[in-house]
């Protein structure tokens, strides 16, 4: 196999790639959409309780947080 024929085997399959990616994007976009819109024609949750605000994580929260998250 050529270089030629080598690079553009290469460029084919970082297109493939490329599209698959933009069809699962465009895919996750209608679906996105798709549930804001069952989301805003849907009757109002009767049962939903307003919740007050989280306070403020402390230090160690966020210690333990990012810890977690390190080595998830």
């Amino acid at each position: 196999m050529t270089d030629e024929q080598e690079l553009q085997r290469e460029l084919d399959l970082i297109r493939s790639v490329a599209d698959r990616s933009v069809m699962d994007i465009e895919t996750a976009g209608r679906e996105a959409i798709a549930e804001i819109d069952r989301r805003a024609t849907a009757p109002p949750q009767q049962d939903a309780q307003v919740r007050p605000p989280m306070p403020p994580p402390t230090d160690l929260d966020e210690d333990d947080f990012y810890q977690f998250r390190r080595f998830r």
